[in-house]
């Protein structure tokens, strides 16, 4: 299917071009072959490629989407197929009912959408957009999970089944040259955003930021450099490389996991301002959010996590609080002072800190709130770093959410209606911490004149994760790592000689 009759026609001639370049013994023709513009049926394996009309009324794309019977249906310009949104959900009992067929019979199944991205603000454009945004992100990891688990992976990370892959035109072997002349030939910078930059864009733009500075960051932001799993079903993107040694601020939006609203943990330099790392989910619930924090905690030995003050995250904050298996994070759950954040329903960011100082009794408010005026406050914060510092938005995601703010008829920044911005305010919570008195105590170096001390800390998080390790290894594998984690205790501690070593080596090994 494709978003006219004419162009599904020219994939079913490519297929044809390619076809005919086949060796001779590779061509398997019969009498019952059928070769026309809209389909080709083997005779002798029976294989149909059929094209799928496009559709002109709502009532014609309902019948389309239930005729879709098939193992395998490629989509293709996607974001542009007329009431793609309703062929895609009619036909999706029928597309699962054919998959499991295929299935019981080994055969390949699945269904493609491939497309350039379309505006933002028309229903195919929106439709596909949020299919995408709803998709787990192809990773290099996957290639090395097995099947079972890249299943999991796939399922607790999307809401759709799908799995979100992008190819850019310097990964299709196209150089700075090429692209330079593209944008010759385009002119129409919307379009060469669209077209070769593979960028989103809406045709009708309320934005509360100029196209030049959205043109900077867009420049600015770059996608992610890495990906590092935390467990088998979560992993990060990480975007900078990681010093364990640095108290990391991370900001903390939390959901439901109800498949709405995404919950998000971002990690950002305490100096720089930079994004570290990135991670969000909207499926994940908030038991397993508290778990992740957790490991997070183990991975990133000094870091602090700032967390939305909401219904969901306050229950976490509690939890940690009151749970001992969470005990090593209770001192670092960031908190503010209660008579220092009445400075925000003033809209002031800076610290009245004479004021506080002469209260002797200060009340810790843990997590950060996001009430009206702190919303706003947030907005600030944020157009300081659109036009003032715009190097520090160097998350394409944290981008991808600006691009989505606009200006309410009643004067508010918000996101539009069908999309999200909790990636973008997961990042505003470390912002609004930073302005907060009580940054100092997070942030303050830990491990300067103690590099052992940094050294000891990620190594008690390599041990932690050998322990959960060593319910599914094998008792010889368990003994081997024990062994190991005792060695280099005795190093640590100087108690064992070099020979001591050897002899207790030797001594397992027999």
């Amino acid at each position: 299917m494709n978003k006219s009759n004419a162009d599904a026609q020219e994939n079913i001639r490519r297929y044809k071009d390619a076809k005919a370049l086949q060796p001779e013994y590779m061509r398997f023709n019969d009498k019952d072959d059928v070769d026309n513009k809209t389909g080709i049926r083997s005779g002798i394996s029976r294989n149909t490629l059929r094209m799928v009309p496009t559709c002109n009324d709502a009532v014609s794309a309902d019948k389309a989407g239930r005729g879709l019977t098939s193992s395998k249906i490629w989509f293709d310009e996607a974001a542009f197929i007329k009431f793609i949104n309703i062929i895609y959900s009619i036909s999706g009992p029928i597309r699962d009912k054919a998959s499991e067929a295929a299935k019981r019979n080994r055969v390949p199944y699945g269904t493609a959408l491939t497309s350039t991205p379309n505006f933002l603000d028309c229903v195919e454009g929106e439709f596909y957009y949020n299919l995408l945004s709803n998709a787990v992100k192809f990773s290099e990891l996957m290639y090395d999970m097995p099947m079972e688990e890249i299943y999991n992976y796939v399922y607790e990370n999307s809401t759709n089944d799908l799995c979100y892959i992008k190819f850019t035109w310097q990964e299709l072997g196209k150089d700075e040259k090429w692209y330079e002349n593209q944008c010759r030939q385009i002119v129409d910078r919307v379009r060469v955003k669209r077209e070769l930059d593979l960028e989103w864009t809406f045709a009708v733009d309320n934005t509360p930021f100029e196209e030049e500075e959205l043109e900077r960051l867009s420049s600015l932001a770059l996608p992610a450099k890495d990906t590092i799993k935390i467990d088998k079903s979560y992993s990060f993107d990480i975007y900078q490389e990681i010093d364990f040694a640095v108290p990391y601020p991370v900001g903390v939006d939390v959901s439901g996991g109800l498949g709405q609203d995404f919950s998000c943990l971002h990690v950002v330099h305490p100096k720089t301002d930079k994004t570290v790392a990135n991670f969000y989910n909207n499926k994940i619930s908030t038991e397993q959010l508290k778990v992740l924090i957790s490991k997070v905690g183990r991975w990133l030995p000094f870091c602090f996590f700032i967390i939305e003050r909401n219904s969901y995250g306050l229950a976490i904050i509690q939890s940690i609080m009151e749970d001992p298996k969470y005990a090593f994070l209770r001192s670092r759950i960031f908190y503010t002072i209660k008579e220092e954040d009445r400075n925000i329903k003033s809209g002031k960011a800076d610290v009245d800190v004479s004021a506080i100082q002469v209260k002797k009794k200060k009340s810790k408010v843990f997590g950060v709130n996001t009430s009206k005026d702190s919303r706003d406050l947030y907005m600030d914060l944020l157009n300081d770093f659109v036009v003032n510092n715009p190097e520090v938005i160097n998350c394409k995601e944290v981008f991808e959410q600006i691009k989505t703010l606009e200006i309410k008829s009643n004067g508010k920044i918000e996101h539009r209606k069908g999309f999200h911005d909790d990636i973008l305010f997961a990042r505003m919570f470390v912002a609004y911490a930073k302005t907060r008195t009580t940054w100092r105590r997070f942030t303050k170096n830990y491990t300067e004149g103690n590099k052992a001390g940094t050294a000891m800390m990620i190594n008690q998080y390599k041990y932690h994760n050998v322990l959960e390790m060593q319910g599914v290894l094998s008792p010889i594998s368990a003994n081997i790592l024990q062994i190991n984690k005792e060695i280099e205790k005795a190093q640590h501690e100087n108690k064992y000689g070099k020979n001591s070593l050897i002899s207790k080596i030797r001594n397992f090994n027999r």
